[in-house]
């Protein structure tokens, strides 16, 4: 068997599995250079949606609960923990939130109530 033998063999294995998986489970690339900017647009508005809606969670917790852990934010917001931590220093980054105490101490509080 040639190598371009197996580079067939392989692509129709890849049809084949294509074909196999349901609709909502393959993936489209758009070759449309016009559907890919509106694309890229809406993924830029969804993006900044929710992060607006994820802020305002945070500040909402925080001006009832007056402070905030990283392990709390992570439920909130339904993120991984990875995500939340870059999360929470945009806003410490912001200056929205100020971090307080160290190591398993550590938690969030808004800025301006740091300032009281």
């Amino acid at each position: 068997m040639t190598i371009w033998d197996e580079i067939i063999n392989g692509a129709s294995k890849v049809l084949e599995f294509k074909e196999e998986l349901p609709k909502s489970k393959q993936i489209v690339i758009p070759t449309d250079s016009d559907q890919l900017a509106r694309d890229s647009d809406r993924l830029a508005r969804d993006s900044d949606r929710l992060a607006r809606d994820s802020e305002q969670r945070i500040v909402t917790f925080l001006n009832e609960n007056q402070k905030l852990t990283r392990s709390q934010a992570t439920n909130i917001l339904e993120f991984g923990d990875t995500k939340t931590k870059a999360f929470l220093n945009s806003l410490l980054e912001k200056g929205i939130l100020e971090r307080r105490g160290k190591g398993r101490a550590t938690h969030y509080v808004l800025k301006s109530m740091s300032m009281k």
